[in-house]
């Protein structure tokens, strides 16, 4: 299961940013118009995923994976529209897709001694600040606090930034 790499293109839209129906928590349309754009055998495969109420259930996983998963409409977070400008501005001009990217975003204000010459306000000057509003950002300290706040929702066991310290009770090597 470590192995497993999920890669997309960042998500421009609000319908881009699902990707996957088995990670993220919207379903995919088996009928209707919007269902014409899956081929038979992918509404097969999803009529029995439904059947079975096949889901994303683990006992672990490595840090490196929980960072891999979809940041919008995550599995475990509790869920908030993707409709304030902020949530949009993340989506759109910071393009963000993965938690990694969320955990990126907010690293100015999570560590506070490694940023120094950040401020707490939309006019900030320091080089992060700039790096985002050069993509398009209006206010990079609100975006990040969106950030953290979205991560904030993210259940414990799913939220990379959450990890408990390791027991010492796995079967793997490290």
């Amino acid at each position: 299961m470590d192995h497993i790499i999920l890669a997309a293109a960042p998500p421009q839209s609000l319908e881009e940013a699902r990707e996957n129906p088995f990670l993220q928590t919207w379903t995919a349309p088996l009928k209707g118009p919007r269902a014409k754009h899956l081929n038979d055998n992918t509404k097969r495969m999803l009529k029995v995923a439904r059947k079975y109420k096949a889901n994303l259930t683990t006992i672990r996983i490595t840090p490196h994976l929980l960072a891999q998963l979809p940041a919008w409409y995550h599995l475990s977070a509790k869920q908030k529209p993707i409709a304030s400008h902020t949530a949009k501005c993340l989506l759109q001009k910071h393009s963000i897709s993965k938690v990694a990217d969320l955990v990126k975003t907010s690293a100015w204000l999570c560590h506070p001694n490694q940023y120094p010459t950040h401020q707490k306000n939309r006019n900030c000057t320091c080089q992060e600040c700039d790096v985002d509003r050069n993509l398009g950002c209006r206010n990079p300290h609100k975006c990040a606090t969106e950030a953290i706040f979205r991560l904030n929702l993210i259940h414990p066991k799913y939220n990379p930034m959450k990890q408990d310290p390791p027991d010492g009770m796995s079967l793997t090597r490290t």
